[in-house]
């Protein structure tokens, strides 16, 4: 780790999470191996605020830091074994349970992935998506904040100068500065069996 490295973990060369990285809502089923961090979210889980379906979620699996810089890139490279509807593992920012914004690829059975982003901003989440045809179901996600504001982007592992804008997304109750968790997630909305492999984690100081 250097200067411009809040956070630089390679799961894959590890026995035991750093310090700096805090488990809210731990899943029971999770480990570290040569295969990276391993883990299969519970059934029920997920993370979406009143919009449309009318549920309240907060209860998905997130491993995260606290943030005070105002511009930072979190990264991370996932790969994922759906096996229900909505099954995801990607990124997320969060100020509260009213305020984040969570970025990945959810599973659709015998259809194209949805790729997206969630931001949930005073109690209301919206969800902006687009069908992914992904065969080897890898993905590499990032989000570049400039507070309050912030770029969602991704690539495949495959183009590693080929970054895509997902979205561009403003958090409320945001103020540059001020601490903010970061860090990856994931959650099984309808049943367990899902497993997401995840390769990394940075957080990069922005300029």
């Amino acid at each position: 780790m250097n200067d411009q490295n809040l956070v630089a973990v390679n799961f894959k060369n590890i026995s035991t999470l750093p310090a700096d990285l805090k488990w809210e809502n731990e899943p029971p089923n999770w480990s570290l191996s040569k295969k990276g961090l391993e883990i299969f979210p519970m059934a029920k889980t997920d993370l979406w605020q009143r919009t449309h379906y009318g549920i309240q979620a907060d209860n998905g699996h997130f491993l995260k830091t606290t943030v005070e810089d105002s511009k930072f890139t979190l990264t991370t490279r996932v790969s994922y074994q759906g096996k229900n509807e909505f099954d995801q593992a990607g990124l997320m920012i969060r100020i509260s349970p009213d305020n984040w914004i969570k970025t990945s690829v959810e599973f659709q059975p015998g259809r194209p992935d949805k790729l997206g982003a969630v931001v949930t901003n005073l109690g209301f989440s919206d969800w902006s998506c687009q069908a992914f045809d992904n065969p080897g179901n890898e993905i590499i996600l990032r989000i570049r904040a400039e507070r309050p504001d912030f770029l969602i982007e991704y690539r495949l592992p495959e183009k590693p100068d080929s970054w895509n804008l997902i979205r561009i997304a403003h958090l409320h109750e945001d103020a540059p500065g001020s601490p903010i968790q970061a860090g990856i997630y994931c959650c099984s909305p309808v049943d367990d069996g899902f497993l997401a492999d995840f390769d990394s984690l940075r957080i990069d100081k922005g300029e």
